[in-house]
């Protein structure tokens, strides 16, 4: 079985392909004037990318099937489900609870560190669980 597999290429290559524009935007804004207040345009272009992908594009693809599709893999759907859904949760933690307004480095390196664990989580998986 090869390590790298086509679940962990949808999670690595396609999502930075596709957000690729957003994480410049996002890097630029958050560097460019590193002496004054963050500009809120580069994270949320992020946010607002990532809630069009899962609710607008989410909702056209379903709305388009014209018959039931088959999640031939499971078990990764379900932890990039429970990973998604604890994004957006950690994002309000981050952002209104923690830290109003202000990301922390520890907070950064967190992020970064669940984003490991995803692709850790999906590697494990596709590697104990038989393919259909």
């Amino acid at each position: 079985m090869p390590i790298w597999n086509s679940s962990l290429a949808y999670v690595t290559l396609l999502a930075f392909g596709s957000a690729a524009p957003e994480i410049f935007l996002c890097f630029f804004s958050t560097f460019s004037d590193i002496d004054k207040p963050p500009n809120s345009l580069g994270p949320m272009t992020l946010i607002g990318s990532a809630s069009f992908n899962l609710l607008i594009v989410g909702g056209i693809s379903v709305a388009a099937a014209n018959e039931a599709k088959t999640i031939f893999r499971f078990n990764s759907f379900l932890i990039t489900a429970v990973f998604a859904t604890f994004a957006y949760v950690w994002a309000w933690i981050v952002l209104c609870i923690n830290t109003p307004g202000n990301i922390s480095f520890t907070e950064a390196i967190l992020t970064l560190i669940f984003y490991g664990l995803l692709l850790c989580g999906i590697f494990v998986i596709e590697r104990i669980t038989p393919e259909f």
